[in-house]
């Protein structure tokens, strides 16, 4: 009996804890990346099963994490307590085009309407920015 070629598996998941702190996700000017913008972000508290969901409007001028900070001020939840559970954030292109990603820990990614261009740049930019691990 003969086996097929061997094929690796890589297992990835998500390092959404890196945005807790604020992030400005660089991008690369031949990318034409004109804007990077949270606009979910899903915080559990630990251990504890509720959870706490955040948006805001995609024309919304404000950073979300601006905003959160202001409506809870010294009980801010990026300060202590919670962890980070899903985002939501869009690349806007200077061609105006947006695209719309939705990560959440520990491995989840919603990228099917994207094309495979599309989520080759995306890909790129996870990984840049640290917010994808793979084993």
């Amino acid at each position: 009996m003969q086996n097929g070629p061997r094929e690796s598996c890589i297992l990835q998941y998500y390092n959404l804890e890196r945005l807790l702190e604020p992030f400005d996700f660089p991008t690369e000017p031949q990318d034409g990346i004109e804007e990077v913008k949270l606009l979910t972000i899903k915080l559990k508290p630990i251990n504890d099963q509720c959870s706490l969901t955040f948006d805001v409007d995609d024309k919304n001028k404000k950073p979300i994490r601006e905003i959160i900070s202001r409506w809870f001020d010294v009980s801010n939840p990026f300060n202590a307590g919670f962890s980070i559970q899903q985002v939501k954030f869009t690349l806007t292109f200077y061609s105006r085009k947006i695209l719309y990603v939705t990560l959440g820990y520990p491995s989840f990614m919603d990228m099917r309407h994207l094309s495979e261009e599309e989520q080759e740049v995306t890909m790129k930019y996870l990984k840049k920015w640290q917010l994808i691990q793979e084993y």
